[in-house]
């Protein structure tokens, strides 16, 4: 005898199972990926030279499927970058996706060819992802930046500046107001420029030194603005060379077996280098740079 509640419960259970499959396939076909969250963000709030621009695309449920950066500057467009990803089919709930990304791309005189002043627009495109029956726009995100590519003005001050080699000097200029970093470059130096004490709007002052193996007055004064435009001006009138007194050291075993190995065992992190001297010229180079911190900083430079 077949028991009625429970033929009817199976049937019950049958008929949810049913409408839930039927309501899973429903939804398969019509499900389509969110809007992604999309942002731009430029390393300056100008393009110049040359202006990273990081973009930053979210779609957490379905993943990401295709992202277009581009540069816009009036009618022209120009593709930065492009980028197709992997999601998951219509029907698949649980495939692998990606769901965020960052693209980072370069903007300016430098990588745009007949950049022109005005504004420009980096406008990014991200896709959402279909199904068999939708196939929904995708989502777009544009930002305006002013381009600037007239570099600050830079004028000279001072009436005459003489410098020695090994040498330091003051100079006085005057910048535009568009520069945001201004002093003076002598070789892989540099002397920060600073507002004049009494002086006029835009005059500025640096103290700077000439370092004792330049050989010639390679020195500008430089200043750069916010979207790395930069002016250079030369100013030194009288460059005098100078030589310095060189002398050696004459560095004994007995004074290199007495250092060493007592500098070698308070100092567990130095690499041992395989010989007495190597270990005392790295010895040295590293006590020069940390300075009178160090054990070893009053013992004499050695010429390898």
């Amino acid at each position: 005898m077949i028991d009625e509640k429970s033929f009817a419960g199976r049937w019950i259970l049958v008929l949810f199972a049913g409408l839930a499959l039927i309501a899973a396939v429903v939804l398969a076909f019509v499900r389509v990926g969110p809007s992604p969250d999309i942002s731009i963000r430029p390393a300056a709030p100008v393009i110049g030279k040359r202006t990273p621009v990081t973009v930053e695309i979210r779609e957490p449920k379905r993943g990401l499927s295709r992202v277009t950066v581009e540069f816009v500057q009036g009618s022209r467009i120009e593709k930065l970058a492009e980028k197709d990803y992997s999601f998951p089919s219509w029907w698949n709930y649980w495939g692998a996706r990606t769901v965020q990304d960052t693209i980072t791309v370069t903007v300016g005189r430098e990588t745009i060819q007949n950049l022109q002043p005005g504004q420009a627009g980096i406008r990014v495109t991200a896709g959402r992802t279909s199904t068999w029956l939708r196939n929904p726009a995708p989502v777009s995100r544009e930002i305006l930046l002013p381009v600037r590519l007239k570099p600050p003005s830079l004028q000279l001050v001072s009436s005459q500046t003489y410098v020695s080699q090994g040498g330091s000097e003051a100079v006085v200029y005057r910048v535009g107001e568009t520069s945001v970093r201004d002093g003076v470059r002598a070789g892989k130096w540099w002397f920060p420029g600073y507002p004049l004490p009494g002086g006029v709007k835009g005059e500025h002052f640096a103290f700077f030194a000439i370092p004792y193996d330049m050989n010639a007055p390679d020195a500008r004064i430089a200043a750069v603005d916010e979207a790395g435009n930069e002016t250079e001006l030369a100013f030194i009138d009288r460059f005098s060379p100078k030589k310095f007194k060189e002398d050696a050291v004459d560095l004994s075993d007995q004074f290199l077996g007495k250092v060493v190995p007592e500098i070698m065992s308070q100092t567990p992190e130095f690499r041992d280098r395989g010989g007495m001297l190597d270990n005392y010229l790295a010895i040295n180079r590293l006590a020069r740079k940390l300075g009178a911190g160090f054990p070893f900083a009053d013992a004499p430079a050695a010429k390898q």
